[in-house]
Parts: C-alpha cells; structure tokens; sequence
C-alpha cells in the first residue's frame, strides 16, 4: 500500500474530523479535562480550540492561568519560557505513538515546540487528539517536531 503524503494525509484527516459530530469533541474535551485535572493548579499554554477539534474550554475554564497562542510563534515560545510554564497543550490533524504530529501546514507549533526544546528546561508538551486522530505512522520531515505525550478523548 502506498504511504500518503502529509498534503493528502491533511485531507483525509480532515474530511474524517469535520464528519465527526460536535459532541464527540465536547466529550473528549470533558475527558481531557479529566486527564488532566491534578494540572489545574499550575499555569499552562493551550490553544483555543477550531472548530473539529478537541474541545478546549472547560481546560481554559479550569486551568490557574492560562496562556493562548498569539500570532507570533516565537513570541509565543518565549512568553511560555519567560512564564515558567511547565506544561503545553497543543492540537494537531493526526498523531502516533512516537509522538510524531501532523499540523495544519503552517509549521506554527513545530517552530514552538522547537523554541522551547532548545532551552535548558523545556516544558513537557502534550498533544490533544481524538483516538481516531493516532495512526500508526504519519509522514515526517526534518523540521517537523513530536510531543512528549498524548491526551486521547473518545
């Protein structure tokens, strides 16, 4: 079987996402927020959640402080370190086990998480996906970055 490229891996992870109902992100959402409730105490960097992605308001209700993504990537990298945040929440269109992430396309979280494994603490980054968004493999190129972990709703 011919392996996908990340363009047409985009396009089917995002057909399955928008085919998803709204409820499923809601409750991967609220199970997230269960995951990770012994974080609550401690400032955390997570994004706003799109549309067909991982509900994240109850996180940003429930965090001490939260820190959203702004436009600038490695602003946003240095506001993280300079905050003392130990913890980032970032989404993705698909993951797999060794942590590997395909993004939008835009390369934003590769040039964050990049930023912050070059300083002498880096936070621990946590992606948030939906069971169906783990696939065994996803197609990697040099500059692409992976995550400590995976917080997998429904």
């Amino acid at each position: 079987m011919k392996k996908l490229s990340k363009a047409e891996l985009r396009k089917q992870m995002l057909a399955q996402l928008v085919a998803t109902e709204a409820l499923v992100f809601r409750h991967a959402g609220i199970r997230a927020a269960e995951n990770l409730k012994t974080y609550f105490s401690q400032p955390v960097a997570v994004f706003k959640s799109l549309p067909n992605e991982i509900d994240t308001s109850l996180l940003i209700k429930n965090f001490q402080s939260v820190l959203l993504p702004g436009p600038d990537p490695e602003a946003y990298a240095r506001e993280i370190l300079n905050s003392g945040i130990k913890l980032v929440l970032v989404p993705g269109l698909a993951f797999d086990q060794q942590g590997h992430r395909l993004g939008r396309g835009g390369g934003y979280y590769d040039r964050v998480i990049a930023l912050l494994r070059a300083s002498p603490s880096p936070p621990q980054i946590i992606g948030l996906c939906l069971k169906l968004q783990i696939l065994p493999e996803i197609p990697v190129e040099g500059h692409d970055q992976k995550v400590d972990s995976l917080c997998a709703g429904v």
